[in-house]
């Protein structure tokens, strides 16, 4: 009854599919942004100019509701 993605999206594109498959099944989409609590740590060792072109990619692809 519940499926959970927990990814990096940051364009529309990205999780598109998940969406697509969703919506065939039947299933509501609830998409989560969360907030940095980690005080820009990263713990994955991404390279910062990759940090960068995700958080630019999501705010571009943010739509508030």
């Amino acid at each position: 009854p519940l499926i959970v993605v927990s990814n990096t999206s940051t364009k529309e594109r990205d999780f598109k599919a998940h969406i697509d498959l969703a919506n065939k099944h039947g299933y509501k989409v609830t998409s989560l942004v969360v907030e940095n609590r980690h005080g820009n740590k990263d713990c994955h060792n991404v390279p910062e100019e990759t940090l960068k072109r995700q958080e630019e990619a999501i705010r571009q692809s943010l739509k508030l509701r």
